[in-house]
């Protein structure tokens, strides 16, 4: 737990290289620690942008934890960084069966659907989440005449 947390330090600091360094040494401690997986994930997705080893991440802490909406979520996030849009609306179904109140897996589903030009489907989304709260891809996608 110590390598995780001081994990977590270094994520805030930016020091990611350290910060997967603990993340490694936990899962050496503890191979089933779903949550050390998830946030080496994120690290490498969202902070270094390695898309790839963050989906190796997400698929071994969704692999201990099969209702984990963030993982699928943030997988979904790096597929559609990584263009493969129906990996990435296949996460974002999931993340929406798990929790289907968190406006932001609406929006992403509706931008990979507005980039595979399926408008109707991005649409239909980019309303769901703005009732949800996340209006500007609704108003963006409207002034661009993709939705009514």
């Amino acid at each position: 737990m110590a390598y995780y947390n001081r994990a977590i330090a270094y994520c805030e600091l930016s020091q990611y290289q350290r910060a997967i360094e603990d993340f490694n040494n936990a899962i050496r401690l503890k191979p089933d620690y779903a949550q050390a997986y998830y946030n080496r994930g994120l690290t490498y997705g969202k902070d270094i942008g390695q898309y790839k080893l963050a989906i190796e991440n997400f698929n071994n802490a969704i692999r201990l934890k099969r209702d984990d909406h963030d993982s699928y979520y943030n997988r979904g996030l790096a597929y559609l960084k990584l263009e493969q849009y129906k990996s990435a609306i296949e996460d974002f179904n999931k993340a929406i069966h798990l929790n289907p109140e968190f406006s932001e897996t609406y929006i992403n589903r509706a931008i990979a659907y507005f980039t595979q030009s399926n408008n109707k489907f991005g649409c239909r989304d980019a309303q769901k989440g703005c009732e949800l709260g996340a209006c500007d891809l609704l108003k963006f996608a409207q002034n661009k005449r993709l939705c009514p």
